[in-house]
């Protein structure tokens, strides 16, 4: 499993800009919405953002006979 991590890159005059890695689907604006609510953040959304968690469910079935 990857590790979280987010990035943060302020430069003079510009919105702060926050990258979040190692979380693959819309979860990581959960992450980031502290910072959204200092001022002007840049969002910029990944392709990453997009994925939808792969859920595996097993079933155990039994078959008389």
């Amino acid at each position: 499993m990857s590790q979280t991590q987010i990035i943060i890159k302020q430069k003079k005059g510009q919105p702060l800009q926050v990258e979040v890695v190692g979380v693959p689907d819309s979860s990581c604006r959960n992450l980031t919405q502290p910072l959204e609510a200092l001022g002007q953040v840049e969002v910029t959304p990944k392709p990453q953002m997009y994925v939808e968690p792969t859920i595996t469910t097993f079933s155990t079935v039994e078959i008389d006979g």
